[in-house]
């Protein structure tokens, strides 16, 4: 996804008050928590050890 504020608003990810653009990165803020968790909680289970986690 490009940076550029222009094409971003075209995207409709920017209104003039910025907000949904601070919703969008609040949700891939926690995606990533939720990735991070669960990639700790793998390792915890040894999923990565040589297990396959499917």
């Amino acid at each position: 996804m490009p940076r550029d504020p222009e094409r971003m608003a075209q995207a409709g990810l920017i209104d003039r008050s910025g907000e949904i653009f601070f919703h969008q990165l609040a949700l891939l803020r926690g995606q990533l928590l939720a990735y991070v968790e669960m990639a700790i909680g793998a390792l915890r289970m040894g999923v990565f050890t040589g297990n396959d986690p499917s």
